[in-house]
């Protein structure tokens, strides 16, 4: 009866058709202030990478940024959601390098008619590949851990089977055209990255689903006191992480017109420590789709700069290396703070 009650109030909030409370002004106003101190240092970076390079603070490397942020952002968006709930995903980057393999491979078997055949098919995929990890940790009840861990290195080698190896080309240029586009001035992926946001953003804070991720991942003991229904809604989490890393492999496709098993590698990692230094728990039952964009590109920021200074590949890794290490003592000291 209290998870009817919950559901009713989520339902009487959406019949106010308000901007502002369908996109849940007063969430973003506090995420706002909580992010504070992260926007600063943001404002800090851009300054010192302005002077470090000319070519930072230009209108170029903006939309390089914008881009770059775009895709991860998408990613980010089911991280947060699973990490919310109390999983966690280490396999949505190969999930994602699957489903631009199909969509590539359907391209050249379909060419420029394809198109929508192709993206349908991808999404498919990515729901499918969700679900497989949702049921095993929903139904089956192990660790989300060892799960998408092995579940990472699966759909990896699934990835290097079906492309055989290779990177494929699509044979079509047509969806490659449309998402590598600006419109108005902006770039289409960031476009796409914009509508996800506001999506995820919705459900996360205007619906009964969204509460009851956050109370699972609060106090899973608790939400199923309530009559919350842990494991269609821990399923259900897996199924829209796995449906968004589709969106994100589509996404790659069109911005390289190509798939390659073995594109962005531990990219899951980078995007996770993105998200945690925006401020969504490890331990589930905190964070926001703003705190998960303003961290992606608080990251992004800092290793475009470092590659517009000319820092070598390896000193790349290393940085990356300290941005997770610095995401996961982060978490610890918020974590303390709270109690």
């Amino acid at each position: 009866m209290k998870y009817q009650g919950l559901y009713s109030i989520g339902t009487s909030n959406a019949r106010k058709t308000s901007p502002q409370t369908i996109l849940g002004g007063r969430e973003i106003t506090i995420d706002l202030k909580s992010q504070i101190g992260l926007i600063i240092t943001l404002a800090v970076v851009g300054i010192v990478f302005s002077f470090l390079s000319p070519y930072f603070m230009t209108a170029e490397n903006f939309q390089i940024i914008t881009r770059q942020t775009a895709m991860f952002v998408v990613l980010g968006c089911g991280i947060t959601m699973v990490l919310i709930c109390g999983g966690v995903d280490l396999s949505i980057g190969p999930a994602s390098v699957i489903c631009s393999i199909v969509a590539v491979t359907t391209l050249r078997a379909w060419g420029q008619v394809g198109i929508p055949f192709a993206i349908l098919v991808s999404l498919f995929c990515g729901i499918v590949l969700g679900a497989f990890n949702g049921i095993i940790i929903s139904r089956l009840g192990i660790n989300p851990w060892l799960t998408t861990l092995a579940t990472n290195m699966l759909y990896r080698g699934i990835a290097l089977v079906i492309a055989s190896g290779h990177t494929i080309q699509a044979a079509s240029f047509g969806l490659s055209d449309f998402i590598s586009a600006n419109l108005m001035g902006i770039p289409v992926l960031g476009l796409i990255a914009i509508v996800v946001c506001i999506v995820c953003h919705i459900i996360l804070t205007q619906t009964a689903y969204g509460r009851s991720i956050k109370g699972i991942g609060s106090n899973a003991e608790a939400a199923k006191y309530c009559g919350i229904p842990i494991s269609r809604n821990v399923f259900l989490v897996y199924v829209i992480a796995g449906l968004l890393a589709a969106i994100m492999g589509i996404m790659e496709v069109g911005r390289s017109g190509s798939a390659s098993p073995v594109m962005n590698e531990g990219i899951e990692l980078y995007v996770m420590a993105a998200v945690v230094i925006g401020g969504t728990r490890l331990e589930g039952g905190k964070g926001s789709i703003l705190s998960t964009i303003l961290g992606v590109l608080f990251i992004q920021c800092v290793l475009d700069g470092l590659v517009l200074i000319h820092l070598s590949n390896s000193f790349l890794k290393l940085a990356n290396g300290i941005l997770i290490i610095f995401a996961v003592v982060l978490d610890g000291i918020r974590r303390n703070i709270s109690r």
